[in-house]
């Protein structure tokens, strides 16, 4: 038989075919890396990426976080981010290669779930469409390496691996559970609110990959719950050895918890989350898929095994639920929280397929297979098609960088450790709300003297509040230990008169001879400055106003 051409032939072209849908998902995963790095350098948002990009340069500085400074997220985020500014470079761009490298590897964990749930060879164009959209959509929109995308990483990760173990022998399953776990723990040490509310999707999925036996169920979970103890434990003894366990807990327990309690009173109400109100207009095309495949008995009558029908309706589902929670609990805008589009719209292309594609009756009835081809043009545009577009417009405007839709990104900056921003016109800064529009315009030519200024002085500095990435961009020392000059965010308005005094004091025994002042900001917390006295009185006693470029004014040491 090996000797036999047909046969050699046959085995021929499906290595062939393997090797071309191998080199799809491949350029899948390096398109879903070159969209983010297009996007990723358009615009700079100086409120949440200036954190960011300080607090990964201070532990390239070498102090420890709830040690030496204060964020109110855990740290394997800023870990990540440090690791890329230490081979690729204290660059914005680093932030962007981060984030690029995220999204590719969660297109990767998104293909790899939809074939092992969809393992026939029709469904390889279901496992590339939710690559595709997972592109756009997942870490995308926001650009930068962001904590909860960061998070849904390691959720993901987790999921690929208990997919696996369907595939695997029980030895090996053992090992995947574990190390599942183990990024599961993870994915809530990148941010907790993100880790802990979406940690039911890969655990759920792991127990009915188990079904119907209860003691494998339980076993599973007992895995799982190794894997995140071990990670867990070795956590604490890092804090313990190297940083801070105090610091830890009242920068990201009290201080979370806080912020937390704060953010229920303007909860949406319950009604609006059960219907999954808020995210309901980008998961409801792929709900109504799984609505319309379980009535229709679809389901029953699928060559998939049972179990993994379960699993997909249970992906579909769980995280459409989810991520309406996670995105009613903060005060993200909703396009930063919807990034597992992917995986749903790539399963409820792959349910929906069989029905109509079959094109094995294209040899007896040529206007079957022309109503199958119209069926699934149609469910791809609309599954696969309009979201990919909304994704990309989402993404490519940087609404969720709270630029206008009609902001032009065209000059790029002539900044070191910046060169390949691209800069926003306009870029505007400050609150807005129903109070009114307050923002003012910062131009690429403000932000390219400031840092000029800063340049030819050659002097450590000191910035307040929100553009810290300047201590990364001209490689001084971040100054004092406050990541964030959030009230109720990273401090209590009650810690204020202690901060005065610890601010000041750092800001002397770094020898800080500049002072940069925004004159607004986009959470107001520049008006904070009247609500420490001493820092104020030190300033303004003891140093003179010499420039000023747009937001930013320059105080220099008399």
């Amino acid at each position: 038989m090996a000797d036999d051409p047909f046969v050699a032939s046959a085995i021929n072209r499906i290595r062939i075919t393997q090797g071309l849908w191998v080199c799809a998902y491949t350029a899948t995963a390096i398109l879903a890396a070159w969209v983010v790095w297009v996007v990723g350098h358009r615009g700079v948002f100086l409120c949440d990426q200036s954190g960011m990009f300080d607090a990964a340069w201070r532990l390239v500085q070498g102090q420890v976080i709830y040690r030496d400074f204060y964020a109110p997220y855990p740290p394997v985020t800023f870990f990540i981010q440090s690791l890329f500014f230490r081979f690729a470079g204290v660059d914005f761009s680093s932030m962007v290669l981060a984030a690029a490298v995220v999204n590719a590897l969660a297109a990767v964990c998104v293909m790899r779930i939809i074939r092992r749930l969809l393992p026939d060879s029709q469904f390889r164009p279901a496992a590339l469409a939710g690559g595709i959209v997972t592109a756009v959509w997942f870490q995308a929109p926001f650009g930068t390496l962001w904590f909860e995308q960061t998070s849904f990483l390691f959720n993901l990760i987790a999921l690929t691996l208990l997919v696996e173990t369907a595939y695997s022998s029980d030895h090996a399953s053992v090992y995947l559970r574990v190390i599942a776990g183990s990024s599961l723990a993870l994915s809530i040490l990148c941010k907790q609110n993100a880790g802990a509310l979406l940690l039911p999707g890969p655990v759920g999925a792991a127990v009915i990959l188990c079904a119907p036996h209860w003691r494998k169920m339980g076993r599973a979970l007992l895995e799982i719950s190794t894997g995140m103890l071990i990670v867990f434990a070795l956590f604490f003894a890092w804090l313990v050895l190297f940083s801070s366990p105090s610091g830890f807990w009242h920068s990201t327990v009290v201080m979370s918890g806080d912020l937390a309690a704060s953010r229920m009173r303007r909860l949406s109400p319950l009604t609006d989350i059960l219907r999954v109100k808020k995210t309901w207009p980008y998961i409801r095309k792929a709900v109504g898929i799984i609505f319309i495949f379980a009535i229709s008995r679809v389901a029953f009558r699928s060559q998939l095994s049972k179990i993994n029908v379960a699993v997909i309706c249970w992906v579909v589902l769980a995280f459409s639920f989810l991520q309406n929670i996670f995105s009613a609990l903060t005060a993200n805008e909703i396009e930063d929280t919807v990034s597992y589009l992917g995986l749903l719209y790539g399963t409820a292309l792959g349910l929906c397929f069989p029905a109509i594609w079959k094109p094995k009756f294209a040899v007896h009835r040529g206007i079957t297979f022309l109503g199958s081809a119209l069926l699934l043009l149609v469910g791809t545009y609309y599954l696969v098609g309009t979201p990919t577009v909304d994704g990309w417009d989402v993404s490519s405007t940087r609404i969720v960088q709270q630029f206008d839709i009609k902001t032009r990104f065209t000059e790029r900056v002539n900044v070191p450790g910046a060169s390949r921003l691209v800069w926003g016109d306009p870029t505007l800064v400050g609150p807005y709300g129903p109070e009114g529009d307050s923002r003012i315009k910062l131009t690429r030519q403000d932000f390219e003297n400031v840092n000029a200024w800063l340049s030819k002085a050659n002097k450590n500095f000191f910035v307040f509040p929100d553009s810290t990435l300047l201590y990364g961009l001209h490689h001084k020392v971040s100054p004092q230990p406050w990541l964030y000059f959030f009230p109720g965010h990273s401090f209590r308005l009650a810690d204020l008169p202690q901060m005065d005094g610890v601010i000041l004091r750092d800001l002397r025994a770094k020898q800080v001879q500049v002072i940069v002042l925004e004159k607004i900001s986009f959470l107001r917390n520049h008006e904070l400055l009247s609500k420490l006295p001493q820092l104020e009185a030190w300033i303004h006693h003891g140093f003179e106003k010499t420039a000023e470029f747009g937001i930013y004014e320059i105080w220099t040491l008399r």
